[in-house]
This record gives structure tokens, sequence and C-alpha cells, in this order.
């Protein structure tokens, strides 16, 4: 005798078609696996605080671009803490894991080789397996760079040829970032 088990189904399965069928969804994560990707996440956060300092001291670098961010990721990682939803803190503390990063550049004066902390953060936010909190890093990334490659490009970027030319670089890492986003979610 054989039988045969009825396919696993996931309950949009029935209204979700075409390209929708193919975006990944993702596994809602149970309370204690969220809690324990949200911790890792949100200890990451918090410890960019006293490194971010610590660096912009020793490079001398102040001001309120680096204070008023550094006030923004405290906010985040509260508000990553004490919001109800699930959904809610992880998008705080993604959000403020890529102001992390912004900082990271600018108090590395624009280094170009700081722009991988955007990349491994992203994976780090990945570990939520939401679609939020994902698509609010990878925007702002692609906000960030555009925006400061015009506005002040030695603080995004050590080359010549970027501060020439700001949007083409945004553009040549925002598809860098999207084809890492895209592997990332391939794996929700």
């Amino acid at each position: 005798v054989t039988t045969t088990e009825p396919p696993t189904t996931h309950p949009d399965d029935d209204v979700r078609s075409g390209v929708w069928a193919a975006v990944p969804r993702g596994a809602q994560l149970d309370a204690r696996s969220f809690a324990a990707r949200h911790r890792v996440t949100t200890g990451v956060l918090a410890a960019h605080v006293p490194a971010l300092v610590l660096i912009g001291l020793v490079r001398g670098v102040g001001g309120w671009l680096l204070w008023g961010q550094l006030a923004v990721i405290v906010v985040l990682t509260v508000l990553g803490l004490v919001l109800r939803g699930q959904g809610a803190r992880a998008a705080a503390v993604s959000l403020g894991l890529m102001i992390g990063a912004d900082v990271l550049l600018h108090v590395g004066g624009g280094l170009t080789d700081l722009h991988i902390w955007f990349y491994v953060l992203l994976a780090l936010v990945a570990l939520y397996q939401m679609w939020t909190p994902f698509l609010l890093a990878v925007a702002f990334v692609a906000v960030h760079h555009a925006v400061t490659g015009i506005w002040l490009p030695t603080s995004v970027s050590t080359t010549h040829q970027a501060h020439e030319h700001p949007l083409a670089f945004a553009a040549l890492h925002a598809a860098f970032l999207l084809v890492e986003a895209t592997f990332l979610t391939y794996g929700w």
C-alpha cells in the first residue's frame, strides 16, 4: 500500500499567484526564536554607541552629525526593547543598525572599505525573516548613499571617482546590495 501525504501549504498560497508566488514569505519566528535573534541584533546595535564614540573621539570627529545620530541610535535601541510588536521592535533595531553603519562610515572619514559594514548588518537584519525591517534597511542604504554622496561626498567615499559621480557609485552599491538582499531572502 502506497500512501502519499498532502503537500505542505501556506495559508496565503491560494491568494498568491504569478510573481508574488515566487516572493519569499519568510517563516514567522515563534516568540522564543524571535527573542533570541532580537537579543543578538539589539546587542550589536547597543555596542555601536560606545564603539562609535571611541572612534569619533580618537579621530577627532564630533559635531551635531555624530552626536545627533548617536542619540537616534540610543532612541531606536530603547524602542527596540519597549515596543509591543515583533515587527515594530525589529524595524527599530534594523534602522538603528543602518544608522550605525552610516556613523561608522562618517567617523571613518568615508573610507570606502567601511561600506562592508552595511552588508554585514543587512545579513544580521535578514535573521528576522521579516519584510518590513529588511526593506527598511535596504531603503535606508539606497537613500543614504545617494543623498550623502551628493551632500557630503567625502563622508561616504574616499575616491575622487565617487566624488565626481556620486549617483553612479550609489547605484553600484545599490546593485550589490540588491544582489545580497536577493540571496538573503532566498534563504527564507
